[in-house]
C-alpha cells in the first residue's frame, strides 16, 4: 500500500513539474487575463513576429514534432546540444491542448529589467497559459492549466526560444 501511495505521488510530482511546459518556467503566476490578439494593431511589429514565432512553435510542441521544436532553439543552444540530447531533455512530455499567449515583456538587456512600455529589444520573456487534460486515478478527466514564462532572444533578424542548459 505504501509503495503504491509513493508511487502516485512521485507520478503526481512529476506530471506537475512537466504540466507546464519545458524548463524555465514558473507556476507562481497564474495570469487569466487574455491581451490583445497577436495581429492586433496596439502591438509594435516586433511583438507581432515574436508572437507568431512563439505560436509556430508551440503548434509543434502541441503536435509533438520535437524534430520541429529543435528548430526554434537558439543558435547558441543548438551549437552545444544535439538533437539526441534536447529529445532526452523533453522526453516523456504529456500531450497539451492549446496555448494562450497572455503578454510579452521585452526585457532591456544590460539591465535585465523590463524595457519601458513601448520599448522593444532583442531580449523578452513572453508570459502564457498551457492548457492540458490532467487524469486522476479516481474521478473523470478535466483541462487545467499551467502559467509558464519563456525567454526569448532575437539573434540575426529572427526570434529564438532560449532553452535550458
Amino acid at each position: 500500500m505504501q509503495k503504491r501511495f509513493t508511487q502516485r505521488l512521485a507520478t503526481a510530482i512529476l506530471l506537475l513539474g512537466l504540466a507546464g511546459s519545458f524548463p524555465l518556467l514558473a507556476l507562481d503566476e497564474p495570469q487569466t487575463a487574455t491581451l490583445a490578439d497577436p495581429g492586433s494593431s496596439t502591438q509594435s511589429a516586433e511583438e507581432q513576429a515574436l508572437r507568431k514565432r512563439v505560436s509556430e512553435r508551440w503548434d509543434a510542441v502541441l503536435k509533438m514534432d520535437f524534430d520541429r521544436v529543435y528548430t526554434f532553439a537558439s543558435p547558441a543552444y543548438r551549437q552545444v546540444h544535439t538533437k539526441a540530447h534536447f529529445f532526452n531533455q523533453y522526453g516523456g512530455q504529456i500531450k497539451r491542448n492549446r496555448i494562450e499567449i497572455l503578454r510579452v515583456q521585452f526585457v532591456d538587456a544590460d539591465t535585465g529589467k523590463p524595457a519601458p512600455a513601448g520599448v522593444t529589444t532583442d531580449k523578452a520573456i513572453v508570459h502564457l497559459n498551457v492548457y492540458y487534460n490532467l487524469v486522476p486515478d479516481f474521478g473523470d478527466p478535466f483541462e487545467t492549466t499551467s502559467y509558464n514564462k519563456e525567454a526569448w532572444v532575437k539573434v540575426d533578424g529572427e526570434w529564438w526560444r532560449v532553452e535550458p542548459h
